[in-house]
């Protein structure tokens, strides 16, 4: 009996923790559908958008997807993504990299960690396909 109610306290320890994962998530995929999606996906589909896929972002040299027509700013970069440079990226892509045709820009620091956080956590558990 004692093996029976470890296991199922076990079952609900692990369905909690992946609830509270889940529910981290949520205003990031929120605010990434609300802000990225007309230009950017996280799948790496082939579909051609404004903005380049973004799937494994983190750790990617900027300006590197094949066949993406990126501005001369983006392919010369010479740097790969991470969490400080999106953020930089984020608050405003033309004062970060002069000449990048990316207009988007985020002033508040909350939402752009929001995304930032989301676009780390989609990378590491496969992306959602949006």
């Amino acid at each position: 009996m004692l093996r029976l109610l470890l296991c199922a306290f076990s079952l609900l320890l692990v369905d909690a923790v992946a609830a509270a994962a889940i529910a981290q998530s949520a205003p990031g995929q929120e605010l990434f559908l609300k802000n990225c999606t007309t230009c950017h996906s996280l799948a790496n589909d082939g579909v051609r958008r404004a903005g380049p896929h973004l799937d494994q972002i983190f750790g990617r040299r900027v300006g590197a997807l094949d066949g993406f027509p990126y501005s001369e700013a983006l392919k010369g970069a010479g740097f790969a993504w991470d969490a400080d440079r999106l953020d930089g990226w984020l608050t405003n892509p033309q004062a970060f990299l002069p000449g990048t045709y990316m207009l988007y820009r985020q002033d508040d620091p909350v939402i752009r960690r929001e995304i930032i956080d989301y676009l780390r956590a989609a990378a590491s558990s496969g992306g959602t396909g949006s």
